[in-house]
């Protein structure tokens, strides 16, 4: 039972980390979408004030 608890504990915590790594918040403010900078490798979009990106693949 201990080793199920700290196998689902330590999945949650590589899921976490791995969806910090394909997200970014940038330093750019911005009020709308349109206001953040296109690149045509990443879907930019603006969260809470700011350009926020995702990798494309």
């Amino acid at each position: 039972m201990a080793q199920t608890l700290m196998l689902v504990y330590a999945l949650i915590i590589f899921t976490s980390l791995f969806l910090v790594v394909i997200s970014r918040q940038t330093d750019i403010p911005c009020k709308s979408d349109d206001a953040c900078p296109r690149v045509s490798s990443h879907h930019i979009e603006c969260v809470k004030g700011f350009c926020t990106y995702w990798k494309l693949d």
